[in-house]
């Protein structure tokens, strides 16, 4: 009898301390998942550098690298490794820090909170249905990455707020998406408080990261474009994600599924904690441009896309070189197209003019339903085209790579080793912040607006005349003085208890 009701208590000891360490690692799970989501340097996280992709990046830029443009670029690609770090299933934001990218799988900011999820223009937005036969359609497109994860897309709006679309060379439109990190959203959780009412939200500030223990505010612009039946081997190419399309004209509830593609991202970040900077006199000064770049000082902005989006066209020779093969996805290689570029965007000497009257390359019309035909601009600081770059080029380089080439081959050649990703096929556009004197880097010399405009062929197509405000990133988000320089919610309706948060 002594001897059953020991065995008894041993057992019951044995089941506790089973359950005892079940439950702790279950709470250890989620304190890491917890501790990950913000993807802070820690024990269990590291923080990459500019050569090999980490899962964790730091808060700030280092202060170091804080006045030059190689410290700013090496952040931005840091952060492209961590932010395009395969998710950790079922916990959104969170990277899975036992893998490594490899192929193509579902990236960390895709799980962030969505503007549309949170609440549209008019009303409180809600997914529509998924099509009965969704799950069939995933299953007929195995070598797409899922792991649970759909984009619901509906805006065709370039984010330049003029209503305008791009179509591709498929004759569909592109698709826009802006996702929020969880400090974002937070941030515009606390501004929504100080509203009692259901009116537009009040000046919004957002947090700045610094050093390894503080998150910034981050938003994530993405374009995408449907590669559902394009041939394998080019849609292998792009980061694919499935997506339900939502018509917004269309009588029904239901979204209908499509394989996309990636084409452009726009990452901003609030990561540049500026002391010693006084605008005081501003009010003496109104105008100049350390005064309008105020609103933007502790922001950066990094551009990425996708290699075979356009081909960069300075004059009549990149014209004849550009590769008529290429799986271009906004840029036409047909005979018409090219004979209406060389007889209406060039000068005599074959210097590309985009101002020129019946010069269509980078033009909207409204009036026309037709692909657009896009070209890239490359920067003066640039010795290759962003598209002529690759792992060869990088490694054995036929002329010296300039200080933004070799960033743009750090991307490539860190994809390109050991376990290939699809990453190595987007290119590192540029990044652009504003330093201490107020002053918006980096510094073009070019007069050739095609020279000196940053932007994106799938976010910024239309660029054609340099302007005070569309040279680059910080330059048109400098306006946008309601919500600290994001435009993108600066219309929103404060969100109200309806949407579940």
């Amino acid at each position: 009898m002594i001897l059953s009701t020991a065995y008894e208590n041993l057992c019951m000891s044995i089941k506790t301390i089973i359950f005892a360490i079940i439950l702790h690692s279950i709470l250890l799970t989620e304190t890491i998942a917890d501790n990950l989501q913000d993807q802070l340097p820690s024990n269990s996280c590291s923080a990459g550098n500019m050569i090999t992709p980490e899962p964790c990046f730091t808060g700030s830029v280092s202060a170091g690298g804080s006045g030059n443009e190689q410290g700013f670029r090496n952040y931005g690609i840091t952060q492209f490794y961590a932010l395009n770090w395969p998710w950790l299933e079922g916990s959104a934001g969170v990277p899975n820090i036992k893998t490594t990218p490899k192929g193509d799988q579902i990236s960390v900011w895709q799980t962030w909170r969505t503007k549309s999820s949170l609440y549209s223009h008019k009303e409180n937005h809600k997914h529509p249905s998924l099509p009965k036969n969704h799950q069939s359609f995933i299953d007929n497109h195995a070598d797409v990455p899922y792991s649970k994860h759909i984009e619901f897309l509906q805006n065709t709006s370039l984010p330049t707020g003029d209503d305008q679309k791009l179509i591709d060379q498929t004759d569909n439109p592109i698709y826009f998406q802006i996702h929020m990190n969880n400090v974002a959203y937070q941030d515009l959780m606390k501004a929504k408080k100080k509203n009692k009412v259901n009116v537009t939200l009040p000046y919004v500030e957002f947090t700045v990261g610094s050093g390894d223990i503080i998150r910034g505010a981050i938003f994530v612009k993405s374009a995408w474009r449907i590669i559902t039946n394009m041939k394998t081997a080019h849609a292998k190419m792009y980061h694919r994600s499935f997506a339900c399309i939502e018509d917004k004209g269309a009588n029904t509830t239901e979204c209908k599924m499509e394989v996309v593609g990636l084409v452009g991202l726009h990452i901003a970040s609030k990561i540049n904690p500026i002391s010693g900077f006084s605008y005081k006199d501003c009010n003496k000064t109104e105008g100049k441009e350390t005064c309008l770049n105020k609103n933007a000082i502790e922001w950066s902005w990094s551009s990425f896309e996708f290699i075979y989006n356009a081909p960069v066209v300075r004059n009549e020779k990149d014209l004849n070189n550009v590769e008529k093969n290429a799986p271009w996805g906004l840029f036409n290689t047909g005979e018409a197209v090219e004979k209406q570029i060389r007889s209406n965007c060039f000068d005599k000497k074959g210097v590309l003019q985009l101002s020129k009257q019946h010069c269509t390359l980078n033009d909207f019309d409204s009036n026309k339903k037709e692909a657009a035909t896009i070209i890239r601009f490359m920067s003066d600081n640039r010795n290759y085209k962003p598209e002529n770059l690759d792992a060869k080029v990088c490694r054995d380089p036929v002329e010296p790579l300039s200080s933004l080439d070799y960033s743009t081959c750090n991307i490539i050649t860190a994809y390109s080793e050991k376990e290939e990703s699809v990453w190595k096929n987007y290119r590192f556009i540029d990044v652009q912040w504003i330093d201490q004197l107020g002053s918006i880097n980096p510094e073009y010399t070019s007069k050739q607006p095609d020279q000196t405009i940053i932007r994106n062929t799938s976010l910024e197509p239309y660029s054609r005349i340099k302007t005070v405000d569309n040279s680059g990133c910080v330059n048109c988000h400098r306006n946008a003085v309601k919500t600290d320089a994001i435009f993108s919610i600066e219309d929103l309706p404060k969100p109200n208890s309806n949407n579940g948060e």
